[in-house]
């Protein structure tokens, strides 16, 4: 997956819709691009506000997608959450992860998931 590519194509499908959970998305992916053209990948799991979980978890649940399972099928969020994993992971997919880190990973999801409800 080209990280560069594919965030930028998800900015500029989200930027004209209106919903707010469209805009939240929006924000949370221009943000992460920001970051990623001015510094790179971040250390592993280390900034939450980064984080796309808080915007997709919910549908996740709802469609039945098990997102903290490594080799689970990640159906209509397949790019969307391998965006997240690449960018707080040094630009490593979710298979990519050795299982110490896909938990790492999860743990620190979990995290920003938490901390974005209050």
């Amino acid at each position: 997956m080209n990280f560069q590519f594919e965030i930028k194509k998800f900015i500029e499908v989200y930027s004209s819709n209106q919903q707010p959970i469209v805009q939240f998305r929006f924000r949370k992916l221009k943000e992460m691009n920001d970051y990623y053209s001015a510094k790179g990948f971040p250390l592993p799991c280390s900034i939450l506000q980064l984080s796309l979980l808080p915007a997709y978890f919910q549908e996740a649940i709802y469609d039945g997608i098990n997102w903290s399972d490594q080799n689970a099928g990640l159906e209509q969020l397949e790019k969307e959450l391998q965006l997240d994993c690449i960018f707080h992971n040094a630009g490593k997919t979710r298979k990519e992860l050795s299982l110490k880190e896909f938990r790492d990973y999860i743990k620190f999801s979990d995290v920003a998931i938490n901390q974005a409800k209050h």
